[in-house]
């Protein structure tokens, strides 16, 4: 359906609406607080990549578990055993997520850390929505009747510069971790806006 196609009276769609609107807030807080606390542990403790990414990857499931619990699947038929369990499955699932696509673009096809996070993350946000409506909180209604709350009213009233900012940063998303473009480094200065030049920071996990 076209988001275009009503302007005064709210809506929702199959990919538009509450639940997903809800869940991709969630889901972008959730690896704020995983970026964020990787780096904490790192510049704070001295761990390692592995342990730091481990912790804040185990803060983040801890949020998102709580956040689609309250707010995207508040009304879910599954029991919180089944659900807590559904969970800590999906979790291992992302883990395998990560394992495979770290195999194929860096180990085979030698592409650098940023692309593996960036194939990694869009991967478990489709995978982690449809896995955790239908089988850890069994959400039975249609997503496509859902049109009220308050963060999905802020949403429809600009969903227009939502949707172009979710486009440019995608843009920004592709030239950073696909191409490995120096923006915004002193030394990507020498070599212009777009260098050939890869930056040290893609050669980092």
């Amino acid at each position: 359906m076209d988001i275009t196609a009503n302007n005064k009276h709210r809506f929702a769609t199959k990919w538009m609406n509450t639940e997903t609107v809800n869940y991709t807030a969630g889901y972008t807080l959730c690896l704020l607080v995983l970026f964020a606390v990787k780096q904490l542990c790192k510049v704070a403790f001295g761990l390692g990549a592995g342990a730091a990414v481990g912790i804040g990857a185990g803060a983040a499931a801890l949020l998102s578990f709580v956040l689609e619990k309250k707010f995207v699947f508040p009304r879910g038929m599954a029991t919180v055993p089944k659900q807590i369990g559904g969970f800590l499955f999906r979790c291992a699932v992302d883990f395998g997520f990560y394992k495979i696509l770290y195999f194929l673009f860096a180990t085979l096809l030698k592409r650098e850390a940023p692309f593996v996070w960036l194939a990694t993350v869009t991967v478990a946000y489709i995978f982690n929505y449809l896995f955790d409506r239908l089988l850890v909180f069994d959400c039975r209604d249609k997503a496509a009747t859902k049109s009220g709350g308050r963060l999905y009213k802020l949403f429809f009233a600009n969903r227009f510069l939502a949707v172009s900012a979710f486009v440019a940063l995608l843009g920004i998303l592709y030239f950073h971790c696909v191409q490995c473009v120096p923006v915004w480094r002193r030394h990507g200065h020498a070599y212009g806006p777009v260098s050939p030049v890869r930056s040290p920071v893609c050669r980092t996990v």
